[in-house]
Order: C-alpha cells, then sequence, then structure tokens
C-alpha cells in the first residue's frame, strides 16, 4: 500500500494568492473544508462558495466534509451539556465515512 501524507492548512489571513502559492508550493491537488460553517465575514475570500470555485479554476480539486468531519456535528449524541465530546463525534458513522469519502 502507498503511503500518502496529509497536509492541513488553516487559512488564517492570507489572501487568495498567498493561499494558491502555499497549495502550489506542496503540489496540493485536493483540498477538503472541514469547517462546520464555512463563512467569514473577516476573511471571505475562504468562504465555501467561493473555495468551490475558486480552487477547481487552479486545477485543485474541493470536497465539503465539514458535516461528516467538522467539530460541530448536529448530531445530538455527540454533545454532552452543550459541549461537544470529540470522542463521540470521531466514533460516529458518519465520521468514520467522512475519513474515508473521495469524492
Amino acid at each position: 500500500m502507498k503511503q500518502q501524507t496529509l497536509f492541513t492548512i488553516g487559512h488564517s489571513t492570507h489572501t487568495e494568492e498567498g493561499f494558491l502559492a502555499l497549495l502550489a508550493k506542496h503540489g496540493i491537488t485536493a483540498v477538503c473544508d472541514v469547517g462546520s460553517a464555512p463563512y467569514s465575514r473577516i476573511s471571505p475570500q475562504f468562504n465555501r462558495d467561493v473555495m468551490k470555485k475558486l480552487l477547481p479554476d487552479h486545477g485543485i480539486e474541493y470536497l465539503f466534509l465539514g458535516r461528516e468531519l467538522g467539530g460541530r456535528s448536529e448530531d445530538p449524541a455527540c454533545y454532552d451539556d452543550g459541549k461537544v465530546q470529540y470522542d463521540r463525534l470521531a466514533s460516529a458513522a458518519f465520521f468514520q465515512q467522512g475519513l474515508t469519502r473521495r469524492a
């Protein structure tokens, strides 16, 4: 089995150009967005609808996985007193499916 490398990146305050340059520098061909609510007033260049168009325009696949892998699950079983229980989230079937999803 071929070993693969998984990179993580936060958009921080990068410009679109800076973000694309970082992806290119490391040969990234696909981005999986794991934000539960991928929208920002402060950095709107990284909103889901923008990324969904921008990345493919630069030869990078965009895949939204916020429902499966995001930190704010819609499943009430993942919460205790309103706080996410990450061990429950990580063992949930939808989370495990998100880890193996390809497209």
